[in-house]
């Protein structure tokens, strides 16, 4: 398997939220690392997330933001807002991106899951919400989004 389509599979795993992806040949300590996350997963079933000008419905799917509907963000995209805004106004590592939703190549996975974001963000609302520092890692802008309250 090519390193190009073995980052598609991951990507397209990641998408259809799968628990985790391995490739073959698989690495001893690579399957006790991900024996071992799965144990630890949290399966809980996550809460509406009310934040100011923010409300996540996992079990809906649905964001509202700034009082407009998000639609068909799909699993991963609405998985990563969920993310951002659990931790808003914090920045959220790259790591933790990668741990919480189960993601093996930073460079590969995260950046493009949030490039999709963002991207999707900025088309809904003319400007940029998702906010990058390097040293930091990703955080939703909140500023943005209070300040819009009431105003579409």
């Amino acid at each position: 398997m090519s390193a190009h389509s073995e980052n598609a599979l991951r990507l397209k795993a990641a998408v259809n939220r799968a628990d985790m992806v391995l490739s073959k040949p698989i690495a001893h300590h690579e399957l006790l690392l991900a024996v071992r996350t799965a144990l630890k997963a949290d399966y809980a079933p996550r809460e509406v997330l009310t934040k100011t000008g923010v409300e996540l419905d996992p079990a809906q799917e649905t964001a509202v933001v700034r009082g407009r509907a998000i639609k068909d963000l799909g699993p991963s995209l609405f998985d990563l807002l969920y993310l951002l805004a659990q931790h808003a106004p914090n920045y959220v590592t790259g790591g933790r991106i990668m741990s919480s939703m189960h993601l093996f190549e930073r460079d590969a996975e995260v950046e493009l899951l949030v490039m999709r974001l963002r991207a999707r963000l900025r088309r809904e609302f003319g400007r940029e919400m998702i906010v990058a520092a390097p040293d930091k890692g990703f955080r939703l802008d909140l500023d943005f989004v209070q300040a819009g309250i009431g105003h579409a």
